[in-house]
């Protein structure tokens, strides 16, 4: 995987967001959408929780792909890392949120007009 341009994506969005602070505005309207009483310093620890967490992405695929070059399972694994670089590098991975907000890695866009849910997905088991 290219975990090094990972790097520098998120040491450009993480400027980014110094210089912006759009990470702050997004779930300070987040919270008052949700009628909740989110202190700045609440909100100044919820955008360093998210920024040293995304920090951590590209380490994740590089123990993953080490561990199957070390079993002898790359080629079996090489599919899913294309799968998840293509998300990672395209710029169309949004999810849309109730409060009007799209969600993506590269941050949180106002989509305007009305509000949606986010579709549910996956399936219920029967026990």
């Amino acid at each position: 995987m290219r975990t090094q341009e990972m790097r520098r994506t998120i040491a450009e969005k993480v400027q980014e967001e110094r210089r912006t602070h759009k990470a702050a505005k997004g779930i300070r309207i987040w919270s008052r959408q949700n009628q909740l009483d989110m202190s700045e310093a609440d909100i100044t620890r919820c955008v360093r929780f998210a920024k040293e967490y995304i920090e951590h992405v590209p380490a994740i695929p590089e123990a993953a792909e080490a561990a199957a070059r070390q079993v002898g399972l790359i080629k079996e694994v090489t599919g899913f890392w294309e799968v998840a670089e293509r998300y990672w590098f395209e710029p169309n991975d949004v999810f849309p949120t109730r409060s009007g907000y799209s969600v993506c890695h590269t941050g949180v866009k106002d989509r305007g007009g009305p509000r949606h849910s986010a579709p549910r997905t996956g399936s219920r088991r029967n026990s």
